[in-house]
């Protein structure tokens, strides 16, 4: 071995040493040497294959392994003739000229039917030609042809034919139908007809055939191949009509991503699935029943996957598949979207794949049913599944037709007749067999009642409740549980009747309290927002039901929140405070029972808020999702916080979050708002390093996760939940010394809402300055993170006029830091005024300069006026109302008073640029409901405009705009005139 291998070694530095030319001929010899080792010379080929995709060969040397490569090519050898076939494409795709040659060459193998390794070799060589210049020039379809119809061996006829489609068979018009027939009519092997299938497939997207004839032959042959034994060819056939019935919805739809049929070919599709659809419907009920085989693993997975045993840690649950609907229109775009949304998906146990024949009929029922077929095709669609349902004793059958039942009742368009006419029977089956002895007939009738109840008519929707309760109660099997739990989902979007809500919340409350299943929980936590939703005006006792759901999902995570304050199957927090806010949202009052759920719910949200604020605080991130993840689940928590201000104490719900939520609030206003110019330039693109890490141990980027937009998200849910808190004191009738807790976490966490004003007049300041050479993050982040900033900003304003009318009634005793918190605040809602012209929302402008203009009623013109005369230019102009825009007109009332008193005080300060600024902030009240002030400041604002226009600062004469009109009327428009004279001259 050791002489063999210092043989190689100095052969190979020869060679190293020679020309490549020498290299490529060497090496297309040890090619077509038979006395060589056939690993050897598969590497051979190879390295000669990459030499020439190189260009390292000249034309001459490429002449010379030409015939080397063609010997290999017939080796007896398949490796060698593989090796040979890949050399082969290499060297027609450096050299055009030896297509011609080439194609004869192959063609005269084709047709040495007798030897086995030259029909292969030319079949592997075409197999690899791909390239399209090589298509066009190569002629070996007629020898492909014959091969089909005349070799003996089936896998040998399948290539041909799949060769002969990829070098432009199926373009011979009309008359391939007629070879393909003939080819069908005698080939019974497997590969043929799979082969056959394609090639029909893709002449239907080719808009062939367009006779009525030849569609219907070609429609009862794949009915035949529905129905085979063979796997494979039964899901080509059920992709065939898959697409059939898909092609018939785009010649409707026109998507641009087929091109437009014709006339004659749209109306024989149309009238060739009508004419078979009890034959079609049949068959791919057949194609959906579980095999034998798969039986038993079906059924010792539904039996052993039981409620009382808890989740793996690896998930093992059966993969699911959404509609091909759904498939087709997702984008893959990032959002802000929370939360996991669970649907009723179709249940298949079996494989792991992500495509079946199992999937696949489901599928083109689901095509074939939301396409145009007439009403009397839909009815005998249902009819034939309804009777097949009635009528068989096999559980495998039943499952199947259930599962047929829901991907049709879904598919037709709601209010159509045949749901008018059918609704009664399809509800009556899926009742009874939710009460199968069968778990997998169950979990089907759960599956399709979800889906079903969507299109059904609502007075038929009542029977079902009373055996889905019963299910939700008793069921043990988790995958039966969670579809029935989506089914429970479904139901209560539909029907507003108390006595199947409240029925399906007592249920919903049991199914909670002996579920440990992640899984399920997630599915029950779904129906029990979906109920709550509706509880608006339902009574009390279901509301309890539904609290006691809730508090049971919560409970399996209170230890590790509220004591070890850590977040464990985070996943199934967001559900459970979406689940909770709904039920806070939808009563607006509680009654004592409640009380300690409520603050139990309020002792969770702060205790999560905290975690969340502190791990976007620390940057405890090991990317975007992460702090996606934390933000969500820390504005959901300040969401919910909000929520329960509306029946909490404000003195309760503030001692929650002051004693248990750790600062949360100040915290979180704090790390939503970006605080330096540095801080934005880094979040914009450039790099930084993170020091902070999760895990020393793990090694980590030196790019820190740009987390603008999430930490806003936090920030203004904390700003609304202060808010929330000032409006409820605003609203209360307070006695002296209440409300000590809400005083203080108001003054605390206040300041912090400054700076959320400040964040988009500096990312707009920073985006503008950054230079185009600078590493900036993408546009779209870029104005998604602009958008999110002027929202937080806009929250921020409501707060502070929340703040505002809260304060005065507070009783703190510093009052120096609430007189510098006003202060500032008054401030900083004038820069917002003065930054307008660097790329500030002019709707942010306008909430700024009415939270100024209302602070004066709630804080006092001493303390409020000096602020608005040094702003006055850019005040008036902000109050402007732009139409379709909705404007709050008690504060805009508010504000106008705030100018009669400033006329008061100084009216000098009105200069004829800030008088014309105010007539086109009283021209565009028009645009307000009511389009009038009240008759009150009527008064006061005609005796302002008077003393102006006697002053002769303004002018209402003119009737039209003209080049003679003083230029600070400019900005009026000729109907703002006539608005104004009708009101105050």
């Amino acid at each position: 071995q050791h002489t063999e291998h210092e043989s190689a070694r100095r052969q190979l530095e020869l060679w190293e040493q020679s020309s490549s030319a020498e290299l490529s001929v060497a090496l297309a010899q040890i090619l077509a040497s038979k006395g060589q080792n056939t690993a050897l010379r598969q590497l051979a080929a190879i390295t000669l294959k990459n030499m020439i995709k190189r260009r390292d060969l000249n034309r001459e040397s490429i002449f010379n392994c030409r015939e080397y490569v063609l010997c290999a090519l017939i080796d007896e050898s398949s490796m060698v003739r593989a090796g040979a076939a890949s050399a082969l494409e290499a060297l027609a795709s450096v050299d055009e000229t030896w297509f011609s040659q080439l194609s004869l060459t192959l063609r005269h193998l084709l047709l040495k039917v007798e030897h086995d390794a030259s029909v292969d070799g030319a079949l592997r060589a075409l197999e690899t030609l791909s390239q399209e210049k090589v298509k066009s020039s190569l002629s070996c379809v007629d020898a492909l042809t014959q091969l089909v119809h005349t070799h003996r061996d089936g896998g040998v006829r399948a290539r041909a034919l799949r060769c002969a489609r990829a070098f432009g068979w199926l373009q011979n018009g009309n008359n391939i139908f007629n070879t393909l027939g003939a080819i069908a009519a005698r080939d019974n092997e497997s590969m043929v007809q799979v082969e056959i299938l394609i090639s029909l497939q893709e002449l239907l997207l080719s808009g062939q055939p367009d006779s009525q004839d030849q569609l219907s032959a070609v429609a009862q042959y794949t009915l035949q191949l529905l129905l085979c034994q063979n796997s494979n060819v039964a899901l080509q056939a059920a992709e065939f009509w898959l697409r059939l019935a898909s092609l018939r919805a785009d010649i409707g739809n026109h998507r641009s991503y087929y091109r437009h049929y014709s006339s004659s070919f749209a109306n024989a599709v149309r009238t060739v699935i009508n004419s078979v659809v009890p034959q079609l419907a049949s068959a791919l009920l057949k194609a959906i029943v579980y095999p034998s085989e798969d039986h038993a693993e079906v059924k010792d997975f539904l039996l052993s996957d039981l409620v009382s045993i808890p989740d793996p840690p690896a998930d093992v649950a059966p993969h699911f598949f959404g509609s091909s609907k759904d498939e087709e229109n997702t984008e893959e775009d990032e959002c802000d979207e929370d939360g996991l949304v669970l649907t009723a998906q179709y249940p298949d146990h079996t494989s792991r794949s992500t495509w079946n024949l199992r999937q696949c009929a489901a599928s083109a029922l689901e095509e074939l049913s939301s396409g145009p077929l007439t009403n009397q095709a839909q009815q005998s669609l249902v009819y034939l599944v309804l009777s097949a349902l009635e009528n068989t004793e096999s559980e495998w059958q039943r499952e199947a037709t259930l599962i047929t039942l829901g991907t049709i009742a879904a598919a037709i368009p709601a209010g159509t007749e045949t749901l008018r006419v059918q609704a009664h029977g399809i509800i009556t089956v899926l009742t009874a067999r939710l009460c199968d002895p069968e778990p997998q007939v169950r979990e089907a009738a759960a599956w399709a009642a979800a889906r079903c109840f969507v299109n059904i008519p609502t007075e038929f929707l009542s029977a079902p409740a009373t055996n889905l309760a019963l299910l939700l109660t008793n069921e043990q099997c988790k995958a039966v549980l969670e579809q029935a739990a989506l089914a429970a989902a479904a139901l209560a979007q539909c029907v507003d009747a108390v006595a199947p809500i409240s029925l399906l919340a007592q249920a919903l409350a049991t199914a909670t309290q002996r579920a440990i299943s992640t899984r399920v929980r997630l599915a029950l936590l779904e129906a029990v927002a979906s109920l709550a939703a509706l509880f608006q005006t339902q009574p009390v006792p279901a509301h309890f039901d539904l609290l006691m759901a809730v508090d049971a999902c919560w409970q399996p995570h209170d230890d590790t929140i509220l004591i070890r304050r850590k977040l464990i199957h985070p996943h199934e927090l967001l559900p459970l405070l979406k689940a909770s806010k709904a039920l806070s949202n939808r009563l607006p009052q509680s009654n004592q029972d409640d009380a300690s759920y409520y603050y139990r719910n309020a002792g969770r949200a702060a205790t999560i808020a905290d975690i969340a604020v502190e791990t976007l605080e620390h940057e405890l991130l090991e990317s975007v999702e992460d702090a996606r993840a934390a933000a969500q689940l820390g504005a959901n928590a300040f969401d919910l916080a909000a929520d329960l201000v509306g029946v909490l104490p404000a003195d309760g719900i503030a001692h929650v979050m002051v004693s248990q939520g750790n600062d949360a609030l100040e915290r979180a206003l704090h790390v939503g708002a970006l605080n330096d110019d540095a801080e934005l330039a880094r979040n914009s693109g450039t790099k930084c390093t993170v020091t902070t890490l999760r895990n020393p141990r793990k090694r980590r980027s030196n790019h820190r996760p740009n987390t603008r937009r999430h930490r806003l998200a936090l920030a203004s849910a904390a700003s609304l939940f202060l808010g929330e808190l000032a409006s409820k004191i605003n609203h209360s009738v307070l006695i002296n010394g209440e409300s000590s807790a809400a005083a203080e976490l108001i003054i605390d966490s206040a300041p912090r809402i400054l700076a959320c004003l400040d964040t988009p007049l500096r990312l707009a300041s920073v985006n503008l300055t950054l230079s185009p050479t600078t590493p900036t993050s993408p546009r779209k982040q870029q104005e998604r993170d602009f958008a999110a900033a002027s929202l937080t900003a806009h929250n921020a304003c409501w707060t502070l006029g929340q703040l505002f009318a809260a304060l005065p009634l507070l009783h703190i005793a510093d009052e120096d830091q609430v007189s510098h918190f006003i202060h500032t605040a008054l401030d900083r809602l004038c820069s917002v005024l003065q930054s307008n012209a660097d790329g500030v929302p002019s709707n942010l402008s306008n909430h700024a300069a009415l939270i100024l203009g209302s602070a004066c009623s709630s804080l006092g013109e001493h303390l409020v006026l000096p602020h608005l005369i040094t702003c006055l230019d850019f005040w008036l102009p902000a109050l402007v109302v732009a139409p379709n825009e909705e404007f709050d007109t008690v504060n805009l009332v508010k504000s106008f008073r705030a100018v009669c008193a400033i006329a008061k005080k100084n009216i000098d300060l009105f200069r004829p640029s800030t008088s014309a600024a105010l007539l086109a902030a009283l021209a565009s009240w028009r645009h307000c409901h009511p389009p009038t002030p009240p008759a009150e400041l009527g008064l006061e604002l005609k005796r302002l405009l008077r003393e102006l226009e006697a002053r002769g600062r303004l002018e209402l004469a003119p009737r039209v705009i003209s080049s003679t009109t003083p230029s600070s009327l400019q900005i009026l428009k000729p109907g703002d005139f006539e608005y104004l004279r009708s009101l105050y001259s």
